[in-house]
C-alpha cells in the first residue's frame, strides 16, 4: 500500500494517462462519501478530455461487459476506501494487496479479486492498479463530506490544465 499525498497526485495520475490506463470509477450515490469516485470521474468527463473513463455505479461487476467490449487491458480502479481515519491523499494498491478482509477497498458485492480473475480469463492479462480515495462517512445520504469534497476539488485541478 502506498499513500500518495495530494501534492503528488497530479504526477501520479499523469503517469497513468501516459501509460494508457482507463479510469474505472466505482461507487453508489446512496452512501454519502461512497460516491466520491463517481463524483471525481463525472467531473473529469465534464472536462471533455480524451481519457477513457467508465462510471461503475453499484459495483465493478456491473461494468465487466463494458471493460471487455472496449478491450481495456490497463485499468485504474478508483473507489472509496474506508481506513477508519481520514487522510488527505490517495491510497494505491497493487492487485496482490487487495484483500477483502484487511482493507475494505470496495463496499460492493462480488469480491474485487474474483472479478479481476474473471476479466483475466475472458480478456487475457489485464493490468490493474487500485486507487482508493479515503472517506469519512458511509451512512445513507446524498452529499460528500466537506473534507472529501475538498479532495475531489484538488484532484480535478490536476486535469484543468490539460483542457
Amino acid at each position: 500500500m502506498l499513500i500518495v499525498r495530494l501534492s503528488e497526485a497530479c504526477e501520479y495520475f499523469e503517469d497513468l494517462i501516459k501509460n494508457s490506463y482507463a479510469f474505472i470509477c466505482i461507487g453508489t450515490h446512496l452512501r454519502s462519501d461512497d460516491r466520491v469516485a463517481l463524483e471525481f470521474c463525472s467531473r473529469l468527463l465534464e472536462l471533455g478530455l480524451n481519457i477513457n473513463t467508465i462510471l461503475c455505479e453499484y459495483g465493478l461487476e456491473l461494468c465487466v461487459h463494458e471493460i471487455a467490449e472496449k478491450k481495456l487491458n490497463k485499468v485504474a480502479l478508483i473507489d472509496a476506501v474506508y481506513l477508519g481515519e481520514f487522510t488527505q491523499g490517495i491510497i494505491v494498491l497493487d492487485v496482490d494487496e487487495i484483500d477483502d478482509k484487511l482493507i475494505t477497498f470496495t463496499t460492493h458485492q462480488i469480491p474485487t479479486k474474483a472479478i479481476l480473475r474473471y476479466l483475466n480469463e475472458i480478456m487475457g492479462e489485464v493490468k490493474v492498479v487500485a486507487i482508493g480515495i479515503p472517506v469519512k462517512n458511509l451512512d445513507i445520504g446524498f452529499e460528500l463530506s466537506p473534507e472529501v469534497q475538498d479532495v475531489v476539488n484538488i484532484l480535478i485541478k490536476c486535469f484543468n490544465s490539460r483542457n
